[in-house]
């Protein structure tokens, strides 16, 4: 080769030297086969990462490199055992068993390179002979004492290792103590792992303990990255709402009675509710839903991050949220008395709960007052004066949404919906976390009201998209089997 090459004329060269080999090709191999100069082999060792990072070659050793799928040797990451043995599942899909003779210092999760050893009937087996990539730079663990040694054993009963912690890297923590360590060194051969304490989550048993440790175990993210947090600062603040509804030209329902109806420990509103009788007899519902769209725009750095984490996740004490606090508790959040944004969906209906008609259009609304349930079940028993209402008016629509209510759920039952009545249990938890009580509960009467609202209410948006061929996920349950 001549002594100025691009990488392309390299990455070219590898594969030419290659293609015809059937077996790999070490880098001392390459240096002197491709007669580079002293100065560019770095950057032939860099395509040559490039190249694995890509796909198009497999390192089949410490050094030394194959075209993929080469006979022999299997790419692919490893399955633990809590009993010491481990599978590899290459990209594929196939499995492959690897005695933990011959794991060399691989744990689960770690992208490897395996060469065929055999195996006796349908079992076929390996043995690592190069790990790519480790799979976890930290795991959380239990750190022991033996005698002057202190070691981690990671709670993840498939990684097994122990990870030798030196007394200066232990902190506060004591033997006993759940912990988060930092591999800093992966056994080799007789050497042992070795890491670094960077948390310590507490003794076990305890409920502030034990939700730390839940979060690790499920990968559940913290704190939202500085792209998001800057994002925030764009968006704009609640004074703006109005103006904004008037510049999109939105329709104003600020008059119109809507309630939000939610468990008394509910900390996010993003649904509400009204309902107005028609002249002549029958009803216009409304389902009213935070538009969150507006701030989480396709493609940002708020609606990256809300798809990475896919849901929020409540805790006893606290919420993970998909979408930040600024969001989720206040803007898209429909807090009685305040202007918000909101995708509105009005359904006139007949007195037997026969939709009539329907529109879909975004919307400014204004919830009237936030409802429990107990509040309203006691409005619906006639006992309104142990829960009475901020705004005594609104307690004929309630009356009137629980007859609408039992129509929509009739008319569903003779459609042959399934009644699974399913009891439900709620825990109390005292100050620490720790459980005092447990209630046996039961839908009510007010549940019932808005499950038969947002039941209509999705059946409406699905025929809407449906007519429009606008794709939709469908929620699908094949006929359920009579015998069970």
């Amino acid at each position: 080769m001549s002594t100025k090459n691009s990488p392309a004329q390299i990455r070219e060269e590898i594969l030419r030297l290659l293609s015809g080999k059937r077996r790999s090709i070490s880098l001392k191999h390459l240096l002197r086969a491709l007669n580079l100069p002293r100065n560019q082999r770095k950057l032939l060792a860099r395509e040559l990462e490039k190249m694995v990072q890509e796909g198009l070659l497999e390192r089949t050793g410490r050094k030394s490199y194959s075209l993929p799928g080469r006979p022999g040797y299997i790419t692919g990451t490893i399955q633990g055992h809590r009993r010491g043995f481990a599978f590899l599942r290459s990209e594929s899909g196939e499995e492959f068993y690897i005695n933990p003779r011959h794991l060399h210092g691989a744990v689960h999760r770690d992208q490897v390179v395996i060469r065929l050893t055999g195996g006796r009937g349908r079992r076929r087996e390996g043995e690592v002979i190069n790990i790519l990539k480790r799979g976890q730079a930290s795991l959380v663990g239990t750190l022991y004492q033996a005698g002057s040694r202190f070691y981690v054993l990671p709670d993840d009963r498939r990684v097994a290792a122990e990870i030798l912690v030196s007394r200066r890297a232990l902190g506060s923590a004591r033997p006993g103590d759940k912990v988060v360590v930092e591999v800093q060194q992966w056994s080799r051969g007789r050497q042992p792992s070795r890491g670094r304490i960077v948390e310590l989550i507490g003794p076990p048993g305890t409920p502030a303990t034990e939700e730390k440790l839940f979060r690790y175990k499920h990968n559940l993210p913290g704190d939202f990255p500085e792209a998001v947090k800057q994002a925030l600062e764009l968006l704009p603040g609640e004074e703006e709402i109005e103006a904004i509804a008037v510049a999109e030209q939105r329709r104003d329902l600020r008059q119109m009675p809507l309630v939000t109806i939610d468990d008394e420990q509910a900390r996010d509103f993003d649904d509400a509710v009204s309902l107005e009788l028609l002249d002549g007899g029958g009803y216009r519902l409304g389902v009213h839903i935070a538009d969150v769209s507006h701030y989480v725009r396709r493609g940002s750095a708020l609606d990256r991050e809300s798809l990475d984490r896919g849901t929020s996740v409540y805790l006893p004490d606290q919420v993970i949220h998909m979408l930040p606090p600024l969001l989720s508790e206040k803007l898209c959040s429909l807090q009685a008395g305040r202007d918000r944004l909101a995708l509105s969906v009005l359904m006139d209906l007949s007195p037997a709960g026969e939709l009539l008609h329907y529109e879909i259009f975004p919307s400014l609304i204004r919830v009237r007052e936030r409802l429990s349930y107990r509040q309203v079940e006691a409005q619906l028993e006639g006992r309104g004066e142990e829960y009475p209402l901020a705004h005594p008016e609104l307690a004929p629509m309630l009356g009137q949404m629980d007859l609408l209510a039992a129509e929509l759920r009739r008319r569903r039952l003779e459609r042959g919906a399934l009644n699974l009545d399913i009891p439900e249990a709620r825990i109390e938890l005292d100050q620490e976390g720790r459980p005092v009580s447990v209630e046996r509960r039961r839908q009510g009467r007010s549940e019932s009201l808005i499950e038969e609202f947002m039941l209509l209410c999705n059946e409406v948006v699905a025929s809407c998209c449906t007519e429009a061929g606008l794709p939709l996920i469908y929620r699908v349950h094949s006929v359920p089997q009579e015998e069970k």
